[in-house]
């Protein structure tokens, strides 16, 4: 790791305030760069005339994408220069984001927001193992995930904020020109200062397991097109559903043997046995019981409270100060030892009072800073979960091992878990709405025909506030079942004693003597560790 930041990314007469400058303004574009802004979804549905699904499904091919490009990282890394990687990968952002700009048919939005998955992801493990060593020199996970997760959160809550306050004053269309001019900037700053030097010998890629990847991301493609689709096409009533259902299933079972046969896999299916990578999984995907609400807060606050895109985004936005507070309990978690176990559970705790925070104030009118405040807890709960359970599942494996294990966890944590129960809580607050409206409808039979047309309106807003009021009720009760969970595991009290925050306390083994036995002088152990954290 010494050796990487040593040679660094820029060129020796590059002062050192000017190069963290540059490793700031290359960052935040790539984290920010997305083929879906979340908070345009609505004006991109309508100026291209298409269904809300394919622009959500567009949102999580991006996820997948860069899951899928994450087991083969390492060697992409030693085959081309830094200086190509990210000069690359910053124009080929740009062109795609002008892509998602022009074109008028939606699913070259799909295709083109996975592809920015892969680019995205290849010019951030780049540049994270410099960032690691700024953040934390001795290699402390616990921190650098406290800190770097805290700053990846808040600017994506910052970009749905910005995006869809420019998207409001101009176009949707506006968002992707502006991030192609920043991402076409860096470009040309990566080829004026960056060295033209490589992280080590060269390794062709002829030795990639390309079948394995595509398998992989068709899989879950497929996936994708099931569980956005699926309350949309009536789920299994469909016969496009069964057919994609049936390819997801054959192409894993196709993907688990070819890995399990192949001198070389793609990912080392074995590492799942451990049983924090396995309870990890788990407690990555019951986070999707809560994040999935997030389309129902949306159709509350815009269906009942009227609020438009914009106030939506603020309530984004107002989740940073929670974020910030999550990052800060982290940093002091980890630095003082406190049990993993309760930390988990206090992000569940938070999430837990979020989802009964909502089932109270479901109301025709609440006053805003309501909102606000529960807005400042999820963002509390979001960003303990995602350090904490990361943390967790990563705190077993050796560096050579990271990259099998971030690939499916990234897609479970951001993909399978959310869009699931986003699937099935969108499916229900349908039905919950439509039973609501029957049967205040009951007490309208004697109602004239314009007295009754009068009240169609007022009836459609209680019976959406009726049905969000009751999800939200289920809501609380899954939760109690994760709280249940979490509480009762014992979240490897042995594999504990490896892990840096409490190697003092228990182990007396100096925390530098560790650092020195897993540390990788090629740096491929930060890239590893680098990749667990994206």
């Amino acid at each position: 790791m010494n050796r990487l930041y040593d040679n660094g990314l820029f060129h020796k007469w590059v002062p050192k305030p000017l190069a963290l400058l540059l490793i700031g303004l290359f960052e935040l574009p790539v984290l920010a760069a997305a083929g879906v802004y979340t908070g345009n979804i609505a004006d991109m549905v309508g100026s291209l005339g298409t269904y809300t699904e394919v622009i959500s499904m567009a949102n999580y091919a991006n996820v997948i994408g860069m899951g899928a490009v994450v087991p083969v990282i390492l060697r992409l890394e030693r085959r081309f220069r830094g200086k190509e990687v990210l000069a690359g990968c910053f124009v080929a952002l740009a062109l795609l984001s002008v892509l998602c700009a022009v074109t008028t048919e939606p699913l070259v939005i799909v295709g083109a927001s996975f592809l920015m998955g892969i680019f995205k992801m290849m010019a951030l493990l780049k540049m994270i193992p410099v960032i690691m060593f700024l953040i934390t020199p001795t290699g402390d996970r616990g921190k650098f995930y406290s800190l770097y997760y805290t700053i990846s959160i808040v600017t994506s809550q910052l970009v749905i904020w910005g995006t869809t306050g420019l998207a409001y004053q101009s176009e949707w269309q506006a968002v992707y020109y502006a991030m192609a001019g920043v991402l076409l900037i860096n470009a040309l700053l990566a080829i004026v200062f960056m060295h033209n030097k490589r992280s080590g010998r060269i390794i062709p890629l002829t030795g990639i397991d390309w079948w394995s990847m595509a398998l992989f991301a068709a899989a879950f493609l497929l996936l994708d097109y099931v569980l956005i689709f699926a309350r949309q096409q009536a789920w299994f009533a469909s016969a496009s559903i069964r057919w994609a259902s049936l390819g997801f299933v054959g192409l894993t079972a196709l993907f688990i043997v070819r890995q399990l046969t192949h001198k070389n896999p793609f990912i080392n299916l074995r590492i799942f046995r451990k049983t924090p990578v396995w309870h990890g999984m788990l407690l990555l995907f019951s986070l999707g019981v809560f994040m999935g609400t997030a389309a129902v807060q949306t159709t509350y606050t815009s269906g009942v409270l009227g609020y438009d895109a914009y106030t939506n985004a603020q309530l984004y936005a107002w989740m940073v100060p929670g974020i910030l507070l999550g990052g800060v309990m982290g940093v002091i978690g980890f630095k003082r030892g406190w049990h993993l176990k309760y930390f988990i559970l206090g992000g569940f705790s938070c999430f837990m009072v979020y989802s009964v925070s909502m089932y109270f104030l479901m109301a025709p009118v609440i006053d805003i800073e309501y909102l606000y405040a529960i807005s400042i807890i999820k963002g509390l709960g979001m960003t303990i979960l995602f350090i904490g359970i990361w943390y967790y599942a990563m705190s077993t494996l050796p560096m050579d091992q990271m990259l099998s294990v971030v690939s499916v966890l990234m897609v479970v944590r951001t993909f399978v878990g959310v869009a699931l129960f986003a699937a099935i809580y969108s499916w229900a607050q349908y039905q919950l709405q439509w039973q609501s409206a029957a049967n205040l409808a009951a007490g309208m039979d004697g109602v004239s025909y314009n007295g009754g047309m009068a009240l169609y309106a007022p009836v459609q807003v209680q019976a959406l506030l009726d049905a969000t009021k009751t999800l939200y009720g289920y809501v609380c009760i899954g939760g109690l079942f994760v709280l249940t969970y979490v509480f009762t595991h014992h979240f490897g009290r042995l594999d504990f004693r490896r892990m840096v925050t409490i190697s003092r306390a228990i182990s007396g083994t100096p925390i530098k003597e560790r650092l020195r036995r897993r540390r990788d002088d090629d740096g491929d152990g930060a890239i590893a560790a680098a990749a667990a954290a994206a």
